[in-house]
């Protein structure tokens, strides 16, 4: 197997995404325009789900009757769609498929599979996530005031650590899953990926890091306009939620790339 790198691996999943763009655009546009078109009825409907999006808490015990439907709609399609885009997308990188016609909106056993270990390993790390909290809360009983601080600090520290690489780790079976590859679990995973939580930890912060300045430079302009218009407008809202979708989408390639990535050093043992 070879050796892990994180900067090169980070170079390589944001090479690979430049390069693809144009297979990436073609096989997400149905599902995006899909999306796009509910969640704008969505809001057309109910105008609180926009509050709700922007994260006002009132709005989610003050909101008009079916809101929370509409909300739970819009959050079981996003799953699905971008669950097939993603099924299609590690496809169309490890054995070259690019989805054609009826494959664009992959509804199979894949892309269910596919979701239901998502949250079998969402699972698996919210329930170590509780049992470190509360080892952290027990800590912090039972020790005088500033050490109990210090720990708290540590443990917190190493629940985030944990959760950076823990989820990638256990995540390697998704690219399997959509292979259709039922002999790799998440043993196997782990096994694979075993001895580089360090420079996954560091791979991951890297990516995220490049991921949140360039969509804080490709938001600048829609800011700037924003601002300088003053008064909200309807036009200026849908500009801002179809300007975050197409975001969510970058950051979701790239995200799935980087997923691929891993997959393909840890488990098929390509270089990069």
């Amino acid at each position: 197997m070879p050796s892990f790198r994180a900067i090169p691996a980070v170079g390589h999943v944001l090479g690979t995404v430049a390069r693809n763009i144009g297979p990436a655009i073609r096989m997400s546009w149905p599902w995006l325009a899909i999306y796009a078109i509910v969640q704008v009825i969505g809001l057309m409907l109910f105008p609180d789900l926009a509050k709700m999006f922007a994260g006002d808490k009132e709005a989610f015990s003050n909101a008009a009757p079916g809101t929370g439907i509409m909300l739970v709609t819009l959050l079981v399609l996003s799953t699905i769609a971008f669950s097939s885009l993603a099924v299609n997308w590690h496809r169309f990188m490890l054995l070259g498929e690019e989805p054609e016609g009826e494959d664009l909106l992959r509804l199979d056993a894949l892309v269910f599979r596919y979701i239901g270990n998502a949250m079998l390993a969402g699972l698996i790390i919210g329930s170590l996530n509780v049992v470190m909290t509360i080892l952290v809360v027990i800590v912090a009983m039972f020790t005088p005031d500033r050490l109990g601080i210090l720990f708290f600090v540590i443990l917190f520290l190493a629940i985030l650590v944990a959760s950076l690489v823990v989820y990638p780790r256990l995540f390697l079976k998704l690219p399997a899953i959509a292979l259709g590859r039922d002999d790799y679990g998440f043993r196997d995973a782990l096994a694979d990926s075993a001895g580089n939580n360090l420079r996954i930890a560091f791979f991951i912060v890297v990516l995220t890091f490049v991921i949140f300045v360039f969509a804080l430079v490709l938001s600048l302009p829609l800011a700037l306009v924003m601002i300088a218009q003053g008064e909200p407008s309807t036009t200026m809202a849908v500009l801002g939620w179809t300007f975050q979708l197409l975001i969510n989408w970058l950051g979701w390639i790239v995200g799935i790339n980087a997923l691929t990535t891993l997959y393909g050093i840890f488990a098929e043992g390509r270089e990069v």
